[in-house]
């Protein structure tokens, strides 16, 4: 069946047209007459506009519709009906893991890295679709006009870098999300996924190596075995306390000390300068440290003459003090020395002691009342010095004129009456004896000092 208004062709039973849903009128052929007829009479008429059939309704198309495609129909409208509410509904997700930015910097080997999360990026991209719970506006009321939602999340979440410091291009440091998710579920309707990663380190710049002991004086000064080290740095690059020593305190004249820049101070220049020094050590010879005589040898000559000449300054102004002058000295003979070395020369109260001694004869020829007394009385004498040192140019230095001398006496009694009581007697300084001397100067100090004998009797 033809529909009379879009020419669609319809199956024979159809009411409506499949295509417009238009009423289908069927056609009936015209009846054939065998009568003439007879002529009509024409009256002119004004004829009713014709109306148009009213189409039918909505519903009435719809259930015109095959029984399959209105099901078909319908299932559409649901999911799209179902989309819109679960769209209305439905929280956003936000992956923290895309707003992570990781960044290195400096040079390799001592690069440093910053882990931050973009906020901007976020709020750009979520901050419309934020709503606070109500949880939320219930305990802050009022009080969330002043707030956003993101700022919940800034408070709720926040990253770590396990290594970030003296890194190398390669390296790979784990980072670590911290989210309090139940904070953040109670008070914005929205939820968020994140993953503890890696990030790679890559394009960090080329250290530069530098001389620095170039630039650095070490001095020693002070006194052997208790010397110490010095250091002086003119470059720009580091400090003179970025130098370390293994050894500052006391040295000698020979020592060898090490001397490292400090790995903080390694790093810390790489990273504002992008250099570290090359080499990292040195070795350095401790030289020029004046010293505390430990041995005779190193008694110069001229040094020792000078000693020699004012110890029989001092014997002959004792001589001329205290003797009277029928006692004279018919010898004063140098026989050799002792020099005492401290065994603790850090806890010693003196580093050196060292003993010039004489054998001296002295001739007393005393006269009272026809009586004679006329003898010559052999003794001991010395003169000390104490804390004698060699300079840096190998010369003892020692004052001359600070010394000790014998404060033994011994005394020689002539027997001859002095007529108060008692006999004609002397008093020398000295020791009767060279055993007597050792035992006073050498072994009475043995358990402080060791010592060098060089005294021949003959």
């Amino acid at each position: 069946m033809i529909c009379r208004k879009c020419g669609e062709n319809n199956p024979d039973d159809a009411k409506f047209c499949t295509n417009c849903g238009s009423p289908l009128i069927p056609e009936t052929e015209p009846v054939q007459s065998t009568e003439t007829p007879e002529p009509e009479t024409v009256t002119a008429s004004v004829s009713e506009p014709k109306q148009k059939p009213a189409g039918p309704s909505v519903t009435a198309r719809a259930k015109a519709l095959p029984k399959k495609v209105r099901m078909y129909i319908g299932i559409a409208l649901a999911a799209v009906l179902l989309l819109v509410v679960l769209i209305a509904t439905s929280k956003p997700t936000i992956d923290l893991n895309k707003y992570l930015v990781v960044e290195a910097d400096g040079y390799n080997g001592y690069g440093t890295a910053a882990a931050r999360i973009d906020w901007d990026g976020l709020n750009a991209k979520y901050g419309s679709k934020l709503k606070f719970t109500s949880d939320a506006k219930k305990e802050y009321g009022p009080l969330l006009a002043k707030a956003k939602p993101v700022d919940v999340l800034k408070e709720s979440v926040s990253v770590k870098l396990q290594d970030n410091k003296n890194l190398s291009n390669g390296d790979e440091i784990q980072y670590t999300w911290k989210v309090d998710e139940e904070y953040i579920s109670k008070y914005i309707k929205c939820k968020v996924k994140y993953k503890d990663k890696t990030y790679k380190v890559a394009d960090l710049a080329k250290v530069e190596t530098f001389d620095a002991f170039a630039d650095l004086k070490v001095t020693f000064e002070g006194v052997a075995p208790n010397g110490r080290a010095l250091f002086e740095y003119t470059g720009s690059d580091l400090s003179s306390y970025a130098f370390k020593c293994d050894k500052t305190n006391g040295l000698k004249n020979g020592d060898t000390v090490v001397v490292h820049v400090d790995e903080d101070a390694v790093k810390e220049c790489a990273r504002k300068n992008g250099k570290v020094p090359e080499p990292a050590e040195m070795t350095f010879t401790v030289e020029g440290l004046e010293s505390y005589v430990t041995s005779l040898s190193e008694i110069d000559e001229a040094s020792m003459n000078a000693m020699q000449a004012q110890a029989a300054d001092a014997f002959n102004a004792y001589v001329a003090k205290r003797w009277e002058d029928y006692v004279t000295a018919d010898e004063f003979t140098y026989v050799g020395d002792y020099l005492l070395t401290a065994k603790d020369p850090a806890n010693s109260w003196n580093q050196n002691q060292l003993y010039l001694v004489y054998r001296v004869k002295a001739h007393i020829a005393y006269t009272q009342d026809e009586e004679t007394f006329d003898e010559v009385k052999e003794f001991y004498w010395y003169i000390a010095y104490d804390g004698l040192m060699v300079g840096a140019d190998g010369v003892t230095k020692v004052n001359t004129t600070d010394y000790r001398t014998v404060d033994n006496q011994f005394i020689v009694d002539s027997g001859i009456s002095d007529g108060w009581f008692s006999t004609q007697r002397w008093y020398f300084r000295g020791f009767e004896t060279i055993d007597e001397l050792y035992k006073n100067c050498v072994t009475a100090d043995s358990d402080a000092f060791n010592h060098e004998d060089n005294v021949t009797i003959e």
